[in-house]
Protein backbone atom coordinates (compact mmCIF):
# COMPACT_ATOMS: atom_id res chain seq x y z
CA UNK A 1 0.00 0.00 0.00
CA UNK A 2 1.28 3.21 -1.06
CA UNK A 3 1.30 5.06 1.85
CA UNK A 4 2.67 2.42 4.12
CA UNK A 5 5.94 2.57 1.10
CA UNK A 6 6.27 6.51 1.43
CA UNK A 7 6.29 6.36 5.41
CA UNK A 8 9.03 3.41 5.71
CA UNK A 9 11.20 5.69 3.24
CA UNK A 10 10.62 8.71 4.71
CA UNK A 11 11.93 7.24 7.44
CA UNK A 12 14.82 5.67 5.93
CA UNK A 13 15.50 9.38 4.07
CA UNK A 14 15.79 10.98 7.40
CA UNK A 15 17.99 8.57 8.36
CA UNK A 16 20.39 9.00 5.41
CA UNK A 17 20.16 12.74 5.79
CA UNK A 18 21.77 12.22 9.86
CA UNK A 19 24.04 10.19 8.31
CA UNK A 20 25.11 13.02 6.27
CA UNK A 21 25.16 15.90 8.60
CA UNK A 22 26.93 13.75 10.96
CA UNK A 23 30.13 13.65 9.17
CA UNK A 24 30.39 17.55 9.75
CA UNK A 25 30.95 16.89 13.10
CA UNK A 26 34.15 15.10 14.47
CA UNK A 27 32.14 13.01 17.32
CA UNK A 28 29.43 11.84 14.63
CA UNK A 29 32.02 10.37 12.05
CA UNK A 30 32.87 6.60 13.10
CA UNK A 31 28.72 6.48 13.77
CA UNK A 32 28.04 8.01 10.12
CA UNK A 33 30.48 5.80 8.54
CA UNK A 34 29.34 2.62 10.47
CA UNK A 35 25.50 3.50 9.72
CA UNK A 36 26.51 4.28 5.89
CA UNK A 37 27.81 0.56 5.87
CA UNK A 38 24.98 -0.97 7.85
CA UNK A 39 22.50 1.23 5.72
CA UNK A 40 24.51 -0.56 2.38
CA UNK A 41 24.57 -3.81 3.77
CA UNK A 42 20.74 -3.35 5.19
CA UNK A 43 19.51 -2.13 1.54
CA UNK A 44 20.26 -5.24 0.17
CA UNK A 45 18.97 -7.39 2.12
CA UNK A 46 15.36 -5.45 1.59
CA UNK A 47 15.62 -5.43 -1.80
CA UNK A 48 16.02 -9.45 -1.83
CA UNK A 49 13.05 -9.46 0.43
CA UNK A 50 11.12 -7.54 -2.16
CA UNK A 51 12.05 -9.29 -4.88
CA UNK A 52 11.79 -12.83 -3.36
CA UNK A 53 9.98 -12.81 -0.55
CA UNK A 54 6.71 -9.83 -1.03
CA UNK A 55 7.62 -9.94 -4.66
CA UNK A 56 6.12 -6.36 -4.84
CA UNK A 57 8.49 -3.30 -5.54
CA UNK A 58 8.57 -0.14 -3.23
CA UNK A 59 9.87 2.36 -5.57
CA UNK A 60 10.22 4.79 -2.56
CA UNK A 61 11.96 2.20 -0.80
CA UNK A 62 14.38 1.78 -3.70
CA UNK A 63 14.87 5.23 -4.07
CA UNK A 64 16.51 4.88 -0.34
CA UNK A 65 18.21 2.17 -0.67
CA UNK A 66 19.95 3.81 -3.65
CA UNK A 67 20.97 6.89 -1.89
CA UNK A 68 22.57 4.23 0.46
CA UNK A 69 24.65 2.80 -1.79
CA UNK A 70 25.70 6.57 -2.82
CA UNK A 71 26.45 7.12 0.61
CA UNK A 72 29.10 4.75 0.46
CA UNK A 73 30.67 5.63 -3.07
CA UNK A 74 31.13 9.17 -1.49
CA UNK A 75 33.02 7.97 1.59
CA UNK A 76 35.02 5.93 -0.79
CA UNK A 77 35.69 8.82 -3.20
CA UNK A 78 36.01 11.25 0.09
CA UNK A 79 38.74 8.60 1.14
CA UNK A 80 37.12 8.24 4.69
CA UNK A 81 38.32 5.10 6.62
CA UNK A 82 36.63 2.34 7.36
CA UNK A 83 38.18 0.40 10.78
CA UNK A 84 37.69 -3.13 11.13
CA UNK A 85 35.34 -1.95 14.42
CA UNK A 86 33.07 -0.19 11.94
CA UNK A 87 33.31 -3.03 9.33
CA UNK A 88 32.04 -5.40 12.57
CA UNK A 89 29.54 -3.13 14.19
CA UNK A 90 27.89 -2.92 10.35
CA UNK A 91 27.66 -6.73 9.64
CA UNK A 92 26.73 -7.43 13.09
CA UNK A 93 23.87 -4.58 13.11
CA UNK A 94 22.94 -6.41 9.79
CA UNK A 95 22.59 -10.07 11.41
CA UNK A 96 20.45 -8.21 14.04
CA UNK A 97 18.01 -6.83 11.46
CA UNK A 98 17.45 -10.17 9.30
CA UNK A 99 17.31 -12.17 12.03
CA UNK A 100 14.45 -10.21 13.82
CA UNK A 101 12.78 -10.20 10.63
CA UNK A 102 12.77 -14.11 10.44
CA UNK A 103 12.66 -14.81 14.13
CA UNK A 104 9.86 -12.02 15.05
CA UNK A 105 7.69 -11.55 11.89
CA UNK A 106 5.66 -8.52 12.10
CA UNK A 107 1.93 -10.08 11.81
CA UNK A 108 -0.44 -9.37 8.65
CA UNK A 109 -2.63 -6.25 9.69
CA UNK A 110 -6.26 -7.18 9.26
CA UNK A 111 -8.55 -4.73 7.17
CA UNK A 112 -10.58 -2.35 8.54
CA UNK A 113 -14.13 -3.60 8.50
CA UNK A 114 -15.22 -0.30 9.38
CA UNK A 115 -14.76 0.98 5.84
CA UNK A 116 -18.57 1.34 5.45
CA UNK A 117 -19.90 3.01 2.16
CA UNK A 118 -20.90 6.49 3.27
CA UNK A 119 -24.89 6.74 3.60
CA UNK A 120 -24.85 10.30 1.09
CA UNK A 121 -22.62 8.02 -1.85
CA UNK A 122 -24.66 4.64 -1.33
CA UNK A 123 -27.08 3.89 -4.01
CA UNK A 124 -30.50 2.73 -2.65
CA UNK A 125 -30.08 -0.55 -4.24
CA UNK A 126 -27.61 -0.69 -1.41
CA UNK A 127 -29.13 -0.07 1.66
CA UNK A 128 -30.40 -3.41 2.37
CA UNK A 129 -29.02 -7.32 1.51
CA UNK A 130 -29.42 -6.91 -2.30
CA UNK A 131 -30.82 -10.53 -3.82
CA UNK A 132 -31.21 -12.27 -7.28
CA UNK A 133 -28.65 -11.02 -9.92
CA UNK A 134 -28.70 -7.26 -9.12
CA UNK A 135 -26.48 -7.12 -5.81
CA UNK A 136 -26.19 -3.60 -5.56
CA UNK A 137 -23.50 -0.72 -6.56
CA UNK A 138 -24.42 -1.45 -10.07
CA UNK A 139 -23.05 -4.80 -9.69
CA UNK A 140 -24.87 -7.72 -12.06
CA UNK A 141 -23.70 -11.30 -10.55
CA UNK A 142 -24.92 -12.90 -13.61
CA UNK A 143 -22.17 -10.87 -15.62
CA UNK A 144 -19.23 -12.34 -13.52
CA UNK A 145 -18.14 -15.67 -12.59
CA UNK A 146 -19.63 -17.05 -9.08
CA UNK A 147 -18.86 -20.05 -6.63
CA UNK A 148 -21.05 -21.95 -4.32
CA UNK A 149 -25.37 -22.35 -5.43
CA UNK A 150 -27.46 -20.05 -6.99
CA UNK A 151 -29.33 -19.70 -4.38
CA UNK A 152 -27.03 -19.27 -1.39
CA UNK A 153 -28.11 -17.75 1.62
CA UNK A 154 -25.46 -15.09 0.93
CA UNK A 155 -22.90 -13.82 -1.52
CA UNK A 156 -19.81 -11.65 -0.97
CA UNK A 157 -18.22 -10.09 -3.89
CA UNK A 158 -14.34 -9.73 -4.15
CA UNK A 159 -12.78 -7.48 -6.58
CA UNK A 160 -9.21 -9.08 -7.51
CA UNK A 161 -6.14 -9.25 -9.50
CA UNK A 162 -4.36 -12.54 -9.54
CA UNK A 163 -1.04 -10.58 -9.86
CA UNK A 164 -1.56 -8.87 -6.37
CA UNK A 165 -0.06 -10.96 -3.51
CA UNK A 166 -2.92 -10.36 -0.76
CA UNK A 167 -5.62 -11.01 -3.40
CA UNK A 168 -3.96 -14.56 -4.20
CA UNK A 169 -4.38 -14.56 0.33
CA UNK A 170 -7.81 -13.57 0.12
CA UNK A 171 -8.23 -16.05 -2.43
CA UNK A 172 -7.34 -18.97 -0.24
CA UNK A 173 -9.41 -17.40 2.70
CA UNK A 174 -12.60 -17.51 0.44
CA UNK A 175 -11.43 -21.04 -0.22
CA UNK A 176 -11.89 -22.16 3.48
CA UNK A 177 -15.03 -20.13 3.53
CA UNK A 178 -16.96 -21.79 1.07
CA UNK A 179 -16.00 -25.01 2.56
CA UNK A 180 -17.07 -24.11 5.91
CA UNK A 181 -20.16 -22.65 4.78
CA UNK A 182 -20.93 -24.92 1.68
CA UNK A 183 -24.37 -24.94 -0.06
CA UNK A 184 -24.49 -21.63 1.85
CA UNK A 185 -22.35 -18.98 0.49
CA UNK A 186 -21.70 -17.40 -2.65
CA UNK A 187 -18.76 -15.88 -4.51
CA UNK A 188 -18.46 -13.30 -7.25
CA UNK A 189 -15.42 -12.68 -8.19
CA UNK A 190 -14.91 -9.41 -10.15
CA UNK A 191 -11.55 -8.98 -12.69
CA UNK A 192 -9.63 -5.87 -11.66
CA UNK A 193 -6.59 -5.72 -13.07
CA UNK A 194 -3.97 -3.16 -11.99
CA UNK A 195 -2.76 -2.87 -15.83
CA UNK A 196 -3.63 0.45 -17.73
CA UNK A 197 -4.07 -0.99 -20.77
CA UNK A 198 -7.14 -3.46 -19.94
CA UNK A 199 -8.67 -1.57 -16.59
CA UNK A 200 -7.91 2.81 -17.88
CA UNK A 201 -9.89 3.48 -14.31
CA UNK A 202 -5.85 2.87 -12.55
CA UNK A 203 -3.85 5.78 -13.42
CA UNK A 204 -0.43 3.74 -14.47
CA UNK A 205 0.47 -0.51 -13.98
CA UNK A 206 2.52 -0.99 -11.18
CA UNK A 207 5.36 -3.02 -10.77
CA UNK A 208 4.65 -6.62 -10.96
CA UNK A 209 1.23 -6.38 -12.48
CA UNK A 210 3.12 -6.64 -16.26
CA UNK A 211 1.02 -8.89 -17.09
CA UNK A 212 -2.46 -9.04 -15.35
CA UNK A 213 -4.31 -8.73 -18.54
CA UNK A 214 -3.15 -11.72 -19.96
CA UNK A 215 -3.64 -13.74 -16.92
CA UNK A 216 -7.28 -12.03 -16.76
CA UNK A 217 -7.98 -12.77 -20.11
CA UNK A 218 -6.89 -16.21 -19.99
CA UNK A 219 -9.05 -17.06 -16.61
CA UNK A 220 -12.14 -15.25 -17.90
CA UNK A 221 -12.08 -17.15 -21.57
CA UNK A 222 -12.10 -20.55 -19.74
CA UNK A 223 -15.27 -19.12 -17.87
CA UNK A 224 -17.23 -18.17 -21.23
CA UNK A 225 -16.30 -21.58 -22.45
CA UNK A 226 -16.71 -23.70 -19.77
CA UNK A 227 -17.75 -22.44 -16.22
CA UNK A 228 -17.07 -25.79 -14.52
CA UNK A 229 -13.89 -25.97 -15.49
CA UNK A 230 -12.59 -22.19 -13.94
CA UNK A 231 -11.85 -23.46 -10.86
CA UNK A 232 -9.26 -25.70 -11.47
CA UNK A 233 -7.86 -22.61 -13.73
CA UNK A 234 -8.07 -19.76 -11.09
CA UNK A 235 -6.21 -22.40 -8.85
CA UNK A 236 -3.43 -22.75 -11.60
CA UNK A 237 -3.01 -19.35 -11.68
CA UNK A 238 -3.32 -18.47 -7.79
CA UNK A 239 -0.51 -21.70 -7.54
CA UNK A 240 1.72 -20.53 -10.21
CA UNK A 241 1.71 -16.79 -9.00
CA UNK A 242 2.50 -18.23 -5.49
CA UNK A 243 5.43 -19.98 -6.70
CA UNK A 244 6.56 -17.24 -9.13
CA UNK A 245 8.09 -17.86 -12.68
CA UNK A 246 4.37 -18.51 -14.03
CA UNK A 247 4.27 -16.98 -17.39
CA UNK A 248 0.44 -16.01 -19.77
CA UNK A 249 2.31 -18.40 -22.63
CA UNK A 250 2.19 -21.19 -19.87
CA UNK A 251 -1.30 -20.06 -18.42
CA UNK A 252 -2.96 -20.55 -21.87
CA UNK A 253 -1.56 -24.24 -22.32
CA UNK A 254 -2.84 -25.33 -19.08
CA UNK A 255 -6.32 -23.20 -20.23
CA UNK A 256 -5.81 -25.45 -23.90
CA UNK A 257 -6.14 -28.46 -21.79
CA UNK A 258 -9.39 -27.42 -19.91
CA UNK A 259 -11.22 -26.24 -22.56
CA UNK A 260 -9.48 -26.69 -25.97
CA UNK A 261 -7.35 -24.90 -27.97
CA UNK A 262 -9.80 -23.91 -31.09
CA UNK A 263 -12.26 -23.34 -28.24
CA UNK A 264 -10.06 -21.28 -26.05
CA UNK A 265 -9.10 -18.89 -29.68
CA UNK A 266 -12.30 -18.22 -29.92
CA UNK A 267 -13.60 -17.12 -26.36
CA UNK A 268 -10.24 -14.83 -26.35
CA UNK A 269 -11.23 -12.68 -29.62
CA UNK A 270 -14.32 -12.00 -27.38
CA UNK A 271 -14.45 -8.17 -27.10
CA UNK A 272 -16.57 -9.11 -23.92
CA UNK A 273 -13.41 -9.95 -22.17
CA UNK A 274 -12.08 -6.77 -22.59
CA UNK A 275 -15.62 -4.99 -21.79
CA UNK A 276 -15.22 -7.32 -18.50
CA UNK A 277 -12.33 -6.19 -17.16
CA UNK A 278 -12.96 -2.57 -17.61
CA UNK A 279 -16.21 -2.74 -15.53
CA UNK A 280 -14.86 -4.42 -12.94
CA UNK A 281 -11.78 -1.65 -12.57
CA UNK A 282 -14.05 0.94 -13.00
CA UNK A 283 -16.88 -0.69 -10.31
CA UNK A 284 -13.57 -1.18 -7.83
CA UNK A 285 -12.47 2.21 -8.17
CA UNK A 286 -16.32 3.86 -7.58
CA UNK A 287 -17.08 1.49 -4.68
CA UNK A 288 -13.37 2.55 -3.28
CA UNK A 289 -14.28 6.62 -3.78
CA UNK A 290 -17.74 5.86 -1.64
CA UNK A 291 -15.99 4.95 1.37
CA UNK A 292 -15.60 6.68 4.44
CA UNK A 293 -11.86 6.60 3.89
CA UNK A 294 -11.55 6.29 0.35
CA UNK A 295 -8.79 3.97 -1.17
CA UNK A 296 -9.39 4.25 -4.44
CA UNK A 297 -8.24 1.54 -6.95
CA UNK A 298 -6.60 -0.42 -3.71
CA UNK A 299 -6.96 -4.44 -3.71
CA UNK A 300 -8.10 -6.92 -3.05
CA UNK A 301 -11.51 -5.53 -1.78
CA UNK A 302 -14.17 -8.10 -0.47
CA UNK A 303 -17.33 -6.46 -0.31
CA UNK A 304 -19.02 -8.73 2.60
CA UNK A 305 -22.37 -6.79 2.38
CA UNK A 306 -23.66 -4.15 0.10
CA UNK A 307 -22.60 -1.62 3.10
CA UNK A 308 -19.29 -2.66 4.62
CA UNK A 309 -15.89 -3.81 2.65
CA UNK A 310 -12.64 -5.12 4.14
CA UNK A 311 -9.66 -3.74 2.10
CA UNK A 312 -6.30 -4.99 1.73
CA UNK A 313 -4.70 -7.57 3.38
CA UNK A 314 -6.84 -9.53 5.77
CA UNK A 315 -6.75 -12.97 8.20
CA UNK A 316 -8.41 -15.97 7.74
CA UNK A 317 -10.51 -15.89 10.91
CA UNK A 318 -11.53 -12.26 10.13
CA UNK A 319 -12.66 -13.45 6.66
CA UNK A 320 -15.15 -16.74 8.15
CA UNK A 321 -16.25 -14.36 10.98
CA UNK A 322 -17.60 -11.50 8.49
CA UNK A 323 -18.97 -13.77 7.02
CA UNK A 324 -20.52 -15.95 9.25
CA UNK A 325 -21.92 -12.77 10.82
CA UNK A 326 -24.18 -12.17 7.95
CA UNK A 327 -25.15 -16.06 7.62
CA UNK A 328 -28.78 -16.71 8.96
CA UNK A 329 -28.16 -18.40 12.54
CA UNK A 330 -29.96 -21.67 12.92
CA UNK A 331 -33.13 -20.03 14.55
CA UNK A 332 -33.38 -17.87 12.18
CA UNK A 333 -33.18 -20.70 9.84
CA UNK A 334 -35.93 -22.82 11.95
CA UNK A 335 -38.24 -19.33 11.45
CA UNK A 336 -38.15 -19.62 8.11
Amino acid sequence: MAHEHVSVAALGAAVWLAMNLGLWFKRGRWLAVTGALLALGAGAWFVFVQAVVLREWCVYCLVTHGLAALQVVLLVALRFRFTASQATTAVLGLVAIVAAQILFPVAEPESTAVLVITPEAAPAAATAEASGSDWGHGIDLSRFPRRGPADAQHTVVVFFDYTCGHCRTLHAHLEAALARFEGRLGVCAIPTPLNVSCNPAVPHTPAGHEDACGFMRVSLAVWRVDPSAHRAMEQHLFAGMDRGGLRVEDARAFAEGLVGRRELEVAMRDPELAALMREGGELSYRIGQRLRRPVGHMLPKLLVDPKTVLVGPSSRDQVLRSVQARLPSPTQERDR
